[in-house]
Parts: C-alpha cells; sequence; structure tokens
C-alpha cells in the first residue's frame, strides 16, 4: 500500500467515535511479596507469570536477523511529552523487505543508546506500530477504515512473538510495505531529557523462511476502531469492548494485554469463556519506580496457544482499573487525569 493511502487511512480512523460499557468490578488485583532480587529487580515474578524475553539485537536466535529502529530526538519538558507522534519507521518504508517478522518490542532511548527509564524521568505511555501491508482484520469486519495495528506496548515494554514454541508463523512484510509509528512518551522529572523512540525486530529473510504461514493481528481495544483514549472514573471499575464476530479461523498464537496506570488487567473472551489473563504488575523493577518515588507498570503477563478460533466466533475483553490502589497519571496537557486505555494484542495463525 502507498505511503498516502495509509496516512488516510489513519486519518479516517481518528475521526472513529469510541464506545465503552462501565460496570462495578469483579476481578481482583495480584498481590506479590517485596523481598529484594538484586540488581534491577525489587521482587521476582510471581509462580505462573509468563513474559517473553527481550530483544537483543547484539544476539539474535540462530537462524534469524535482528534490526534496532529509532526516531527522534524528542525532547521532554518537565512535566510535559510527546503526545501521540506519528512517525514513519524508516525511510526505507519497513525494517525488512520480502521478509518474515517472528518478534517485535518497543522502547525508548537516550541519544548514547541506555535506556531511557522511569527512574531516569522518562515513561514511555506507550508505543505502536501500524503497517500498510494490510487493513486492520476487526475493523474490516465493522466496514470501518484502518491500516493494520501490529504492535502496541507501554513502559513494560513487551516482546510479542510470533513463532511460539518454534512454530513457523511470522508478519510478512513483502516490498511494498510501509510502516508508522505511534507515540507518546512523559517525563516525570525535573529538567528537560532528549529521547528517541525505538522498536527491535526480529526476522528472516523470505529465502530462508520455508514453509511459513502468516499471522493476522486482530486487535480488541475499548475504543473501538478510531478514539482508543478515554476519560478515567476513580474509583475500582471493570470496562467491556464490543464484540466481534471472527471474520478467520485459525490458532491464537499469543496474546498481550495493554493499560495506562490504574489499570489491573485484561481479560479476553472467546464465546464468553474467559481464555487469558493479562495481569499488570507495578513498581517490579527499579526502573518502573519514578523520582518522586510512584510505582508504574513494570511488566504484563501474556498468554501463549491458548486454542483456536473460527469464523463466527464472538470475541471480546474486559479490563479492570482502580485508581485508588494505583492513581492515575496527571495529564502534560491540564490540570486533569490522563486519558486511558485497554487493548489486547491477538496474533492468529491462519492455515
Amino acid at each position: 500500500m502507498a505511503r498516502l493511502a495509509l496516512v488516510s487511512l489513519l486519518a479516517a480512523c481518528l475521526a472513529q467515535a469510541a464506545v465503552i460499557d462501565r460496570k462495578s468490578s469483579t476481578s481482583p488485583s495480584l498481590e506479590v511479596p517485596a523481598n529484594s532480587t538484586g540488581g534491577n529487580d525489587i521482587f521476582p515474578l510471581p509462580a505462573g507469570f509468563k513474559t517473553e524475553p527481550d530483544l537483543n539485537p547484539d544476539k539474535p536466535r540462530e537462524g534469524t536477523k535482528t534490526i534496532k529502529l529509532r526516531q527522534g530526538p524528542f525532547t521532554l519538558a518537565p512535566g510535559k511529552g510527546v503526545d501521540d507522534m506519528l512517525q514513519w519507521i524508516t525511510d526505507g518504508g519497513s525494517p525488512c523487505k520480502d521478509c518474515w517478522i517472528t518478534a517485535v518490542q518497543g522502547g525508548l532511548e537516550f541519544k548514547d543508546g541506555t535506556p531511557a527509564t522511569l527512574d531516569k524521568g522518562p515513561m514511555l505511555q506507550h508505543i505502536y506500530v501500524l503497517t500498510g501491508g494490510d487493513r486492520d482484520e476487526v475493523c474490516r469486519s465493522f466496514n470501518l477504515p484502518q491500516p493494520n495495528r501490529l504492535y502496541i506496548t507501554g513502559n513494560e515494554r513487551i516482546t510479542a512473538r510470533f513463532n511460539t514454541d518454534g512454530q513457523k508463523y511470522g508478519y510478512y512484510s513483502d516490498n511494498e510495505d510501509f510502516f508508522a509509528l505511534r507515540f507518546n512518551a512523559i517525563n516525570t522529572g525535573n529538567t528537560s531529557v532528549e529521547v528517541y523512540a525505538t522498536q527491535t525486530y526480529e526476522y528472516i529473510p523470505a529465502a530462508e523462511a520455508k514453509d511459513f504461514k502468516k499471522i493476522i493481528t486482530a486487535w480488541l481495544d475499548l475504543g473501538g476502531c478510531g478514539g482508543t483514549w478515554f476519560s478515567p472514573q476513580s474509583g475500582k471499575y471493570d470496562l467491556k469492548s464490543y464484540t466481534w464476530k471472527s471474520s478467520i479461523t485459525g490458532k491464537i498464537i499469543f496474546v498481550a494485554g495493554h493499560v495506562h496506570e490504574g489499570g489491573l488487567n485484561t481479560v479476553l473472551f472467546v464465546n464468553d469463556k474467559p481464555v487469558c489473563t493479562s495481569q499488570q504488575l507495578y513498581g517490579r523493577k527499579k526502573t518502573s519506580v519514578d523520582p518522586s518515588g510512584k510505582q508504574h507498570i513494570s511488566d504484563n503477563a501474556v498468554c501463549t496457544n491458548i486454542g483456536n478460533i473460527k469464523k463466527g466466533d464472538e470475541i471480546h475483553l474486559t479490563a479492570s482499573y482502580d485508581s485508588t490502589k494505583h492513581p492515575f497519571d496527571a495529564s502534560m496537557k491540564n490540570n486533569g487525569m490522563e486519558a486511558i486505555m485497554a487493548v489486547n494484542n491477538i496474533y492468529v495463525g491462519v492455515p
């Protein structure tokens, strides 16, 4: 898809309205021990809490290549930030041509390449990657324009993996694909800093990737196919998304949730049955505690290989928020609170 077409789709998607439901909360928060483990970890991951390891550009997995791209610099004044900046990820259009992308991880760093983390002031509120190779599968079902939403993360900086357990799945990027980035970061410190948005991609050239099959992203969020953000309400409550009737048949390879401060979890439902809870941890790492001492989201749980979906299945998500347990962030625009959101990245391997 041409770059101008992707711009048109981005403009159209921003015009769509958001619809959410609000109900009383029934989901418990996760309690964790406060013992120190040394290093960056303040306490260990709870038993059964699953995450995917970080991508290392200098040490790619056997049989793969890795590339890190970055955009910037962006100047973050104290208490201010970059609000939903749209960027092309590279002049070349995509991280690789005629390739299978098998994993992606977003991040934030300083000029010298060291991570820009909350203990030093900067917070990566969210970064998400859009591609022009396909239309968004969920929005397509509602006849709404939207570029393919491939990936999202926040300060937790998750790795989304498409070839879990050695399976041959990936996102195929052809010679015409264009990738774009939407990015939001806030400075919680007292001095201005310059930061760069980053994305690390693991990929295999198509000529070397035998028998690979494609993943399709089914992106569910509370705001529908347009506005993803909404005003926070104080207290403890659950939010429910619209229901998507699946337009595809395949295997759910990987699921990860993303929320803003105050969020406790997201839960994915297939035909009203919960199949994945993406729990949020706060302050588990020293790098997730800002200069004022406030704890922010440090980790979120992922689910892998959780079963199949078929065309016609009804799929939705819920998200639990509790501002009494984890206060919202102050807005960088006004005297209110920063908008909140909830998203499930669902990657489906198709035959």
